[in-house]
């Protein structure tokens, strides 16, 4: 991505094309033939599943959103939660490169963030990993923007260089944390050495929009070296690997390391016009693999005003066979510009919680709302409660609402239950509110669970939501003590001081995974 990288507008638009293209995937990519003949089954499912996304009508393109650097803490999702568009992202993308540390190159590589990426694995999301690696030119890897020359290029694949030291001390700690995912049972999209047709990154064109046959070689060599000790010696059988070059630069062909070395393509796009890609779409679906767009985001100039809107429409009108996008954070994130509702909410898009690749732990549904209340109670409601009702419902036509008074209150919906859970590691319940009364600042909910003789209490983080628009809480039961014994479960509603008046609050389709 453009952290720290200044994107020049010098690529003319791209002429309209009245009809969608018609270029197709063979029927080896639509049989979702991963390049890894070893990739074990949860990977090769999951590959299976995103190939064959563009045969469904609806339900078709992932969701993605950047969660940060793994020296970071991936706080995009409190963040994703204030966006009221009531959704989770699908796939959750961090960057193992670690900015704080400069005492050697593969000292810059950190999987820190591992543990995020399996507890959202684990609710039913899926993950990405991108790298921006050291620059194995310097002891450091300080550089990571100045350009390797092409001769120092060449000698990564001879491991007893200097450069080539570099790189491999870089591909151990790079392939520890992937093989701690692998281990946890976490599939990986691993897209390294992206926009390599920029000349922005050390690994990437010696100029603007210049070519190099020898330079090209030297990054499809180094692409097949990483590939080949992280598969056959490393044993790496999670890794689904994406080749994503640059919309504002040609050559995104040109670098291609091989459809034996690639599973899916993909392209970075800060582009202020999304459906004017048509050309580099085309060069890329040509390439016979599952497409995606693995960096949205806007230009420099429009960060903050930009229309995220444009691109669900654009993948719609013009290209058709994306599986997944992902969104960048920061001032290029949806929820710092415009449209993250429409974007997050389009019946093409795959959010979590509706991720289905055949996994041995799908959704079973705890609690709907079709018939009666099921013996739900709740607590601080002025005006009564809980009922049924048909104003709003997650799942099927009704849900189960209650009636507060607003004005810095606090409200529960809860079930008594004597269930044992011990073998679910995720639970979610969909909520909303009416949109009558003000709710000032907005209200907040968290899924709570009491466990063991002693009621003990667990809840989830607080997440905002907005009325008459459905948002999933969840709590990871993975942290949870004494599952096997579960007393209560429940939402705790709150209501900010600036609120006033009345509203009602529902909550509806209870589920573990």
């Amino acid at each position: 991505m453009k952290v720290y990288k200044k994107v020049a507008f010098v690529m003319a638009f791209i002429m309209f094309f009245s009809v969608l293209p018609t270029i197709s995937m063979s029927s080896e990519a639509n049989g979702a033939a991963l390049s890894n003949p070893n990739a074990n089954q949860t990977t090769k499912n999951v590959y299976s599943w995103l190939a064959n996304l563009p045969n469904k009508s609806n339900k078709r393109v992932v969701s993605g959103h950047f969660g940060g650097y793994s020296d970071s803490t991936l706080a995009w999702i409190k963040q994703c939660a204030r966006e009221l568009t009531g959704k989770m992202p699908g796939i959750l993308s961090c960057d193992y490169k670690n900015w704080q540390t400069r005492l050697y190159v593969a000292d810059q590589i950190s999987y820190g963030c591992n543990q995020e990426l399996i507890n959202f694995w684990n609710q039913g999301g899926l993950v990405t990993i991108s790298v921006h690696m050291p620059n194995p030119g310097f002891h450091s890897g300080e550089n990571y923007k100045t350009i390797l020359p092409t001769s120092q290029f060449q000698n990564l694949t001879n491991h007893r260089t200097t450069e080539g030291r570099r790189w491999k001390d870089m591909l151990d700690k790079m392939a520890d944390g992937l093989d701690e995912l692998q281990n946890n049972g976490v599939t990986v999209l691993f897209r390294p050495l992206h926009e390599m047709n920029g000349e922005w990154f050390w690994w990437g064109a010696e100029g603007y929009n210049q070519f190099d046959q020898t330079r090209a070689n030297a990054y499809i060599s180094a692409w097949r070296d990483m590939y080949q000790y992280f598969t056959h010696e490393r044993k790496l059988n999670n890794l689904i690997w994406v080749y994503s070059p640059d919309v504002y630069r040609d050559h995104v062909t040109s670098y291609y390391p091989g459809a034996n070395y690639v599973d899916i393509v993909a392209l970075d796009s800060y582009h202020p016009d999304p459906h004017s890609l048509t050309d580099q779409y085309n060069r890329m679906i040509a390439l016979d693999k599952p497409f995606a767009f693995a960096e949205i985001g806007p230009p420099e100039s429009m960060a903050g005003s930009f229309d995220y809107s444009n691109y669900i429409q654009a993948i719609k009108q013009k290209y058709p066979r994306t599986v997944y996008f992902l969104a960048w954070n920061d001032k290029w994130s949806p929820h710092n510009n415009r449209g993250a509702w429409d974007l997050f909410n389009d019946s093409w898009v795959v959010n979590r919680g509706e991720i289905d690749y055949g996994q041995s732990n799908p959704a079973t549904v705890l609690y709907d709302f079709e018939n009666n209340t099921l013996s739900w109670s709740g607590c601080e409601f002025t005006d009564g409660g809980p009922w049924t009702s048909n104003e709003w419902s997650a799942n099927g036509t009704q849900s189960l609402k209650a009636d507060v008074v607003l004005g810095n209150n606090s409200y529960h919906l809860q079930k008594t239950v004597n269930r044992n859970l011990s073998s679910f590691k995720n639970l979610e319940i969909k909520v909303s509110h009416s949109s009558w009364g003000n709710v000032g600042s907005g209200m907040t909910a968290r899924v709570f669970v009491k466990t063991g003789s002693a009621w003990r209490w667990n809840a989830g983080e607080f997440c905002q939501f907005a009325g008459k628009r459905t948002t999933a809480l969840s709590i990871d039961l993975t942290k949870v003590s004494n599952l096997h014994d579960v007393r209560e479960i429940g939402v705790e509603y709150k209501a900010p001081a600036n609120s006033n008046g009345k509203t009602a609050i529902y909550l509806d389709h209870v589920t573990v995974r």
